[in-house]
């Protein structure tokens, strides 16, 4: 029982409500792990290792975007598993059988276009990678096609060239 003061100065007392007692405890809840995670941080040295982390990640941002992308591709179908199966835990409890089945067919629908997508993306963003990078190293052989810089297999061509002309000429 609490008591409660009105604008007109009278006193009650007043009963907390279920949801009233459950909310504070909630949040009485959140304050202390926020507390505890916030100490163990502190004590295993995890802020360091984190602020080292994001050093290495701007020294060397390619990387960085690499292992996200990857992580990113390995934990997506997890994820959405995992968002199925509480998706169905839900359902159930809340008896929806006939909208579950139905949710689970268009979520495997959008799984797998969402997949195939992502790999249709990466595959042509590595084959325009690959593309890119050979434009640029056929380009840097026909501005630096001094002798000292020549790739072994335009030797080898040059060689070869060489070769069938004095053949031929005999």
């Amino acid at each position: 029982m609490n008591n409660i003061t009105d604008p007109s100065g009278i006193q009650t007392q007043v009963r907390e409500s279920f949801v009233h007692m459950l909310i504070f405890r909630c949040v009485e809840i959140w304050n202390h792990l926020k507390d505890l995670c916030d100490r163990l941080s502190t004590e295993l040295g995890l802020y360091e290792k984190l602020d080292k982390l994001a050093r290495l990640s701007a020294k060397h941002p390619y990387w960085a975007l690499g292992i996200t992308i990857t992580l990113a591709s390995i934990l997506l179908p997890f994820l959405i598993i995992l968002a199925f199966g509480i998706s169905t835990i839900v359902m159930t409890f809340t008896g929806f059988i006939l909208i579950e089945g139905t949710l689970i067919t268009i979520a495997s629908v959008l799984l797998f276009g969402v997949l195939g997508a992502l790999m249709i993306i990466f595959l042509f963003f590595g084959g325009l990678t690959l593309a890119g990078y050979l434009g640029f190293v056929h380009i840097y052989d026909l501005y630096n096609n001094s002798g000292n810089t020549r790739s072994a297999l335009m030797e080898f061509l040059n060689r070869e060239r060489l070769q069938n002309e004095n053949e031929s000429d005999m």
